[in-house]
């Protein structure tokens, strides 16, 4: 058989019919198993029986009966832009990871504990603040009881209006 291509494209075209070729043999003078063919217990995995079942050793966070908070509190005071954000993240211990970032004033980063009714009673041990965080339909809303940091006052009052993104439905 005697083959003559006047372009390029014509060789590269050949060159991928034969690779076809090549490979369409080659995969047909492999051996194909038959489900007939009786094989050695050896050969083939048994899958492993288990009878029973050990206890779980996952330790579930510590529930107060509430849902997940976990989430992000807005305050865009109107804008497309966040001012200030408020963001909560489940621990395995059921606290709260607590982020509030308060615009021109810092970033407070503590712990918070869930109470019952959507109350959260937050700790920041650098710079020494404590504060209630409440949450509801209109957002957050985080109220200072103590603070050792010059910025911020107990009494102070920060709301997080926008309401909640991210996070577990709740």
């Amino acid at each position: 058989m005697k083959f003559v291509f006047k372009s390029r494209f014509r060789w590269g075209m050949a060159a991928a019919l034969l690779s076809l070729a090549l490979l369409v043999t080659a995969c047909a003078a492999q051996p194909q198993p038959t489900p007939d063919a009786a094989q050695p217990e050896s050969a083939t995995p048994q899958p492993e029986t288990i009878t029973s079942q050990p206890e779980s050793t996952i330790v579930q966070p510590e529930s107060t009966g509430a849902a997940d908070l976990s989430g992000t509190y807005t305050d865009c005071q109107g804008t497309s832009d966040v001012y200030s954000e408020l963001t909560l993240e489940h621990l395995a211990d059921g606290t709260y990871a607590a982020t509030i970032g308060l615009y021109r004033i810092g970033l407070l980063e503590g712990i918070a504990q869930a109470q019952d009714g959507g109350l959260l009673l937050f700790n920041c041990e650098e710079p020494a603040v404590q504060g209630e965080i409440t949450l509801g339909e209109d957002g957050a809303v985080f109220t200072v009881t103590q603070s050792a940091f010059s910025a911020i006052e107990a009494g102070e009052v920060y709301r997080f209006p926008d309401g909640k993104t991210g996070g577990a439905e709740g």
